[in-house]
């Protein structure tokens, strides 16, 4: 072991300690196997592109421009495509790197200050918000966009430019969003060495070789868009910027849930699981670097401060980023903010600084916060967030009834209930039921299809649970009478209807009930998570 290996785990002593207590929390979780959008993005994109020969274009999320990301994370599926551990071990250490970047970020932005304890605990904050934590495991491109717009910023603040171009890259070709991020940050950051330093003149050589440099993401991203448009005919996400959920595929969308999202949106960055405190900090925080602003101007002071210009960077970076989050409107996916939360984080923390000036009052605090956030990655706890959204029953427990606000698709929530790890549950509820009921290729089971396709689609026929696996399975999907009900002549003599938590079952089970008498009614239990299995029988 060298000097130099030695006095890194030295330093950062406690961080590595975090880090493996974090690989042992993700390993807890890592036998989940994704539903919903996750199920497509692995099941197909992942599959697909693993199994085809070699094209960079094959690992794309849909029409997301998300080549580096998606075959990174796609490594595992060469050796074993249905691991899901090595999947979630892969991200999970790709989210360690960006939160060693984190800490890096937090020392620069409060230099010279003995804060290191406060950092570690902010970092364990990152490290485990709820809605990051949930969304390691709901395979997506926005958690790939959160930890490279990390890595490299951190990278870029730093003035180590080669790596921050590399972290960069990965950024612009994770998702849409992750190329806006760049170019704002670029920006931005070039105007902060401009006002602070003043070097950034156009006749400097090293200028042109920098932006040479970061220039060519966004020409690799330019010649992929003309490859796909040209040549591929394929479309991308960029060409509805803007647009107002007019897509086929958001069709359901009515004019009043249009209008309220924009709410939604602010609701789910500003108040979701106790992010009211952070916001409440975070107001307090930019409160408190405008009166340091104007008290510098009005003593006619060099407002050119490292704390200043510092704290300036980071909250204009944070309204260029929200943003940039808010420009395309979709679902209420908590996901989609994914970027913003750590900038809310190191915000948060400014306005800390600014009411507790005593360390240890500061310190007690803070960990109150982060033992708050930490418990809710395992229950919905916030009161006001209860209110504001609303709650449906999970069997003895409540979770927020995330489209509640804008009455969107589907039922209760399917990827917008990803805002904490409750949703798991109905991975383990299921395989419970299945292992029950031992479904073969004639069992049909029905479900309200608001729930969608990508909660049984195959089932592993030795252990009776949801696989990723190709072989010695049970294709789910096939029993499914959800969508084809109606066309069957003969209607199956026994029918499962599944009874999920996130939609409201009763209306589609009363029209089974038309045909069937319910013979049997089974409730599965999980830590308090319960759902409801009826044993339908074709009346005569």
């Amino acid at each position: 072991m060298t000097s130099k290996i030695r006095n890194f785990i030295k330093k950062n002593s406690i961080l590595i300690l975090v880090s493996v207590i974090y690989l042992i929390f993700i390993t807890l979780y890592s036998g989940f196997v994704p539903m919903w959008d996750a199920w497509e993005y692995v099941d197909y994109w992942i599959y697909r592109a693993v199994s085809l020969p070699f094209n960079t274009f094959n690992f794309d999320f849909g029409s997301h421009v998300s080549f580096f990301y998606s075959f990174l994370i796609s490594i595992p599926a060469y050796f074993d495509f249905a691991n899901t551990y090595l999947l979630y071990l892969l991200i999970a250490l790709l989210t360690i790197l960006s939160a060693f970047a984190f800490y890096s970020i937090l020392s620069w932005i409060f230099p010279g200050i003995n804060q290191r304890p406060e950092f570690h605990l902010l970092t364990i904050l990152y490290l485990f918000f709820p809605v990051a934590t949930a969304n390691i495991f709901q395979i997506n491109p926005d958690t790939g966009v959160m930890i490279f717009f990390i890595i490299f910023l951190a990278f870029l603040i730093q003035k180590n430019y080669f790596w921050a171009f590399l972290a960069g890259t990965f950024l612009v070709f994770t998702k849409e969003t992750g190329m806006a991020l760049y170019i704002f940050t670029l920006v931005l950051y070039s105007l902060y060495l401009k006002f602070t330093t003043g070097k950034l003149q156009y006749r400097s050589v090293k200028l042109l070789k920098w932006m040479a440099l970061f220039s060519i993401p966004l020409v690799l991203f330019a010649i992929n868009i003309l490859i796909r448009i040209i040549w591929l005919n394929r479309g991308f996400q960029l060409h509805r910027f803007g647009s107002i959920v007019n897509s086929s595929d958001l069709i359901t969308f009515s004019s009043h849930t249009v209008s309220r999202l924009p709410y939604s949106y602010f609701l789910t960055i500003f108040v979701l699981n106790f992010n009211w405190i952070l916001s409440a900090f975070l107001s307090l925080g930019v409160f408190s670097w405008g009166r340091e602003l104007i008290s510098t101007i009005k003593k006619k002071k060099n407002i050119n401060t490292s704390s200043l210009a510092n704290h300036g960077f980071i909250i204009t970076l944070f309204l260029g980023a929200f943003f940039i989050m808010n420009i395309y409107k979709t679902f209420t996916n908590p996901r989609y903010f994914l970027s913003l939360y750590p900038l809310m984080i190191v915000l948060f923390y400014k306005g800390l600084t600014f009411i507790f000036a005593g360390r240890m009052l500061r310190r007690v605090v803070l960990s109150v916060v982060v033992l708050i956030l930490l418990l809710t990655n395992f229950q919905t706890l916030d009161p006001i967030s209860k209110i504001i959204f609303g709650t449906f029953k999970f069997g003895s427990h409540d979770m927020l009834l995330m489209t509640g606000i804008t009455g969107e698709c589907c039922g209760y929530g399917r990827d917008q209930i990803v805002y904490n790890l409750e949703y798991t549950n109905i991975h383990y509820l299921v395989n419970k039921i299945l292992k029950d009921i031992k479904p073969d290729e004639k069992t049909a089971i029905a479900f309200t299809p608001w729930e969608g396709p990508y909660v049984l689609v195959r089932m592993d026929k030795g252990q009776y649970e949801r696989t990723l696996r190709k072989s010695g399975i049970l294709e789910i999907d096939r029993n499914l009478v959800t969508w084809t009900f109606d066309s069957l002549t003969i209607k199956p003599y026994r029918l499962y209807f599944l009874d999920f938590p996130n939609n409201n079952g009763s209306f589609y089970l009363s029209y089974y009930l038309k045909y069937y008498n319910i013979e049997n009614i089974k409730t599965y239990d999980n830590w308090g998570y319960q759902m409801k299995v009826y044993l339908l029988r074709l009346k005569k």
